[in-house]
């Protein structure tokens, strides 16, 4: 099986696939851990607008993994993070990256990831960064192979435990 990366376009049909698949790698995260927060059962309109937004940005990129039969089945969004108080002044933010399950495997992902790599190196981007859910071990082996190190330590509690815990 073949797919085509391409760009992603404010067509209805490529922003319903993009706030499909957020929803869904969302899910998936929520299935990894239950400490993640849980979406409402219209996170899928969200999505929708911010996939709008992105695709009005020129520092975003969405690009999209379509089967032969026109399917859309992974994408990848990237973002070209501006902090003129920092050096290097640029980064590449990868958002977010998801193929459907029956599709992994077969390097849709690498295949996604080259053009946003080409994307941000056409900005002056010299490092790039991103997050994933440390108990998304297949996340995790997939951007570690790819040379992503640890870097910065996210800790969540709820706000109960922790009250109770400054108390003792």
């Amino acid at each position: 099986m073949d797919v085509t990366i391409r760009r992603a376009t404010r067509g209805a049909a490529d922003v319903d696939a993009v706030a499909e698949m957020s929803v869904a790698l969302h899910r998936f995260h929520e299935a990894c851990d239950p400490r993640s927060t849980r979406l409402l059962d219209d996170a899928a309109s969200t999505y929708r607008a911010e996939a709008l937004e992105w695709l009005d940005d020129a520092d975003t990129r969405i690009l999209l993994a379509e089967d032969d039969a026109g399917r859309v089945v992974g994408m990848a969004i990237g973002k070209v993070e501006r902090r003129p108080d920092r050096e290097p002044a640029l980064s590449g933010h990868i958002r977010r990256v998801y193929v459907e399950e029956g599709f992994r495997g077969r390097g849709i992902a690498r295949r996604l990831l080259v053009p946003l790599c080409d994307f941000f190196a056409g900005h002056g981007v010299t490092g790039v960064q991103l997050h994933y859910m440390v108990k998304n071990a297949s996340g995790e082996r997939f951007w570690t192979r790819l040379g992503f190190k640890p870097f910065l330590m996210m800790a969540k509690t709820t706000l109960s435990d922790f009250v109770g815990r400054l108390a003792e």
